[in-house]
């Protein structure tokens, strides 16, 4: 996270030291509306010569494609990290799930030998209710770790194909902000 920050930041600031680069180099854009109604291009009376000027369609093309292409980083961006987020708690959740099956397990298991090796039959029932109380829990318990471990697989692996995608958006705008410059 600190890494795109990071990286969002150095992009802001070379994309604003282009404008400046570029905007030193050139006159600034002025729209001001013809003073003609009709709408040809005729020259002016006064007889000076006009520059031609830079090709809109290229420059609106080109804000166009680098607004797309911020917007469409930030977007993935705020997915990736909402991505990590999830996929962080759910390895904490996977984790503590763990340790209670395998406490469960022991405690079952521990259970059940008792059982087995105790001779008083009153008491034996009780263990063997109380074995098959914690049976059922511990199935419940492994169930809901490997319903857990199967979406944090699943979030983490989104998380991944996240990555990547910022990744190559990365790269794009970095192409885009080289060129620019130059």
């Amino acid at each position: 996270m600190k890494q795109a920050v990071i990286f969002v930041i150095s992009l802001l600031t070379a994309m604003s030291s282009a404008i400046v680069v570029s905007t030193s180099e050139s006159p600034a854009p002025t729209f001001e509306p013809s003073p003609s109604t009709s709408g040809s291009t005729s020259g002016s009376a006064s007889g000076s010569t006009s520059t031609p000027d830079p090709d809109p369609l290229f420059q609106s093309h080109s804000d166009t494609y680098a607004a797309n292409l911020f917007l469409h980083y930030n977007t993935l961006l705020k997915r990736y990290d909402a991505k990590v987020a999830q996929c962080k708690n759910l390895k904490r959740n996977c984790k503590k799930l763990d340790k209670i099956v395998r406490i469960q397990t022991l405690i079952h298991t521990q259970t059940l030998d008792k059982c087995i090796r105790d001779r008083d039959s009153s008491k034996k029932m009780r263990l063997k209710a109380t074995s098959n109380c914690m049976e059922e829990n511990s199935k419940k318990a492994r169930d809901l770790y490997l319903q857990s471990l199967a979406k944090k697989i699943h979030i983490c692996d989104e998380a991944s194909q996240l990555e990547a995608k910022v990744n190559e958006i990365e790269v794009k705008i970095q192409r885009f902000l080289s060129n620019y410059q130059q």
